[in-house]
Order: structure tokens, then C-alpha cells, then sequence
């Protein structure tokens, strides 16, 4: 028992320290909304904006005017966007290459993911590290190091622009 209980101490302390998910939410109407079904009750998102939630750590049904979109649960950790009226387009960046190669080895970004445009939900399949207009962490331990960045919808015609527009990007979301 005494080995067990330093265990479950950090099993919980691992757990709890998942902070849940995380959703960005885009305003891309010509209107302010009222998002209700937030955990942290009712936002009011201006035309154009992105709004942040943090911890999410179950479903949520949404809803803004005439809107309206269901999040599956993520895993601690992932991330997803909600774009109110499907005109703005994001891409889920995988910046692995950045983290794992060395200086001297030119590293690219890799496209994970789209929202293009007339799309409204996008749910990433791996944790993400930084959500639109957010910085990459400094450090990483591992694994694929993926980035949710807001890009024009014309980026995401094709893969390959897609990830010119991430690449571009970069310098915007590397640390300081």
C-alpha cells in the first residue's frame, strides 16, 4: 500500500492537471452573438472575433442567434474551432519538425487538418498546443506538436498552399 498510494497521488495529480480541451469560436456574421451553452455561462463574441474557451471537459451543445453546433468531448488537451457562419477558414498545423530536428536541418510544418470555408466545426485529432493567434510553447517533450492558425479561406484550396500559409504564419506563433 505504500507503494500505491505516491501512484494515485500522481495518477491524480496527472489527471487534474489535463485542463481539459480547448474551442475557439469565430463571429464570422455581420452581428455581436450571444454564445449560451458555455460552461463559464453566455459570451457575447463581436462580428469577426475569436473567443477562447479553456477546460472544457465534456460535451456542449451551443448556440448563438440562429446557430447552432454540438462539440463532441475531446480528449485533455485537444482542441476544436467553431466557426459562426462558416466564413472563416483554420488549419491544424503540425510543427513536430520544428521540436525534433536539429538547427542545422530545415525543418517544414505539415498540414493536419482544414476548416475550409462554409465549414463550421473542425475537432482535432491530437493535442493542441496552441489555438489561433497563440504561441507555441518553448519547449516540447515529444510527439506531434500541433497549432490551430486562422489562414485565408483561399489557402485552403489545396494541402500544399495550406501549408505554405502555416509555414508563413510561423513568425507569428514561434516563442519569443
Amino acid at each position: 500500500m505504500g507503494r500505491l498510494l505516491p501512484f494515485v497521488t500522481l495518477v491524480t495529480f496527472l489527471v487534474g492537471c489535463g485542463g481539459g480541451a480547448s474551442l475557439s469560436i469565430h463571429n464570422g456574421t455581420g452581428e455581436a452573438l450571444t454564445v449560451e451553452g458555455l460552461p463559464e455561462g453566455s459570451v457575447s463574441v463581436a462580428p469577426g472575433a475569436l473567443h477562447q474557451v479553456r477546460g472544457l471537459e465534456s460535451k456542449v451543445a451551443l448556440k448563438a442567434g440562429s446557430h447552432s453546433v454540438d462539440v463532441p468531448m475531446m480528449a485533455p488537451g485537444g482542441g476544436a474551432i467553431w466557426s459562426i457562419g462558416g466564413s472563416a477558414c483554420f488549419v491544424e498545423g503540425d510543427f513536430t519538425q520544428y521540436y525534433e530536428l536539429p538547427p542545422d536541418i530545415p525543418a517544414q510544418a505539415a498540414v493536419a487538418g482544414m476548416l475550409k470555408e462554409g465549414e463550421t466545426l473542425y475537432v482535432g485529432k491530437e493535442k493542441v498546443y496552441a489555438q489561433p493567434g497563440q504561441r507555441l510553447p518553448k519547449s516540447h517533450g515529444g510527439g506531434p506538436m500541433r497549432a490551430l492558425v486562422q489562414v485565408p479561406c483561399d489557402a485552403t484550396v489545396s494541402e500544399e498552399i495550406a501549408r505554405a500559409w502555416v509555414e508563413m504564419t510561423l513568425a507569428d506563433i514561434q516563442p519569443k
